[in-house]
């Protein structure tokens, strides 16, 4: 029964990840259209949504067929269970996975961090550390994603005056908030490490094969680090 029921969840998510990324790029142009009519009405022709599509800059990439999507989180959902044994911290991890999984292919696509995600994986963790799914507590989560945020938001103005542009998206020390929140003080600097680890890898790699990059997505990254520090505190406690 339980298998059943994950089975059905993987279905579910991967349907809503697929759908969230597919309409990504036409919710974000439509927003954009509107906010700028709203500012400059009288500056601005009525265009249909297809037409705000053809003349936006940012096009939707193609994505692999929804049952691709499905099979990938029913394969991750039930290593989940297989691996935990606990039908509700899988639960948690589902979700965990569908949230980081969507903010990861969008910025790894579109260089976008959806502050919507970030915020749903924060309220995700405290959930978990209420219903003691998680080896945290809710003060050690805030303390945690706050930390993370200043010391992110820092790092942020620090880089842009160093370099006179900016180095690091605003949506990265959101997302290092959220993630933060999913590990202990004393691993912060090793969650940044190991993502940044990961980034030059991927750098290196990608500039050897194909050609340098100009941009290098790093919520991926993050959403990995995140990844290997949370199954490692699970499996001590």
């Amino acid at each position: 029964m339980s298998y059943l029921a994950l089975i059905l969840l993987a279905i579910a998510l991967a349907s809503l990840s697929y759908y969230y990324i597919e309409n990504f790029i036409p919710k974000l142009v439509a927003e954009v259209y509107q906010n700028f009519k709203e500012i400059y009405p009288s500056q601005v022709p009525s265009y249909s949504i297809k037409q705000q599509q053809q003349l936006s800059c940012i096009k939707s990439k193609s994505q692999p067929p929804i049952f691709i999507y499905q099979l990938l989180f029913i394969l991750v959902i039930l290593s989940f269970f297989f691996i935990t044994q606990c039908f509700w911290l899988t639960f948690w991890l589902s979700l965990f996975f569908a949230l980081t999984l969507t903010l990861a292919i969008i910025d790894y696509f579109y260089h976008f961090i959806s502050l919507t995600l970030c915020q749903l994986i924060f309220v995700l963790t405290l959930l978990g550390d209420y219903w003691q799914i998680l080896p945290f507590t809710i003060e050690q989560s805030v303390i945690n994603g706050g930390l993370g945020f200043l010391c992110f938001y820092l790092f942020y103005w620090i880089s842009r005056w160093f370099y006179g542009k900016e180095a690091l998206g605003r949506g990265d020390y959101w997302l290092v908030s959220a993630l933060s929140s999913c590990c202990y003080m004393e691993q912060l600097s090793l969650f940044i490490f190991i993502a940044s680890v990961f980034g030059v890898i991927f750098y290196l790699t990608h500039s050897y094969f194909f050609n340098a990059l100009k941009e290098i997505p790093y919520a991926p990254f993050l959403v990995i680090s995140a990844y290997l520090l949370l199954f490692f505190n699970l499996l001590i406690t």
